[in-house]
């Protein structure tokens, strides 16, 4: 778990330093990068969100 929490934790940086360092193109690229993650994360997780909400039911 260690190492998977070092590797997320590199991108996360270079966004960081970027967002302080980088003009206004690169910041850009940078939080458009940042949303396509978010999105591809939600894609990932929605499936067995869908099975577990379909599993609860109405009750």
């Amino acid at each position: 778990m260690k190492l998977k929490q070092a590797k997320s934790k590199a991108p996360a940086e270079r966004v960081v330093k970027t967002m302080q360092d980088g003009n206004a193109i690169a910041r850009m690229d940078a939080r458009i990068n940042g949303m396509r993650a978010m999105v591809d994360a939600l894609k990932a997780v929605k499936p067995a969100t869908t099975k577990l909400y379909e599993a609860l039911g109405d009750d």
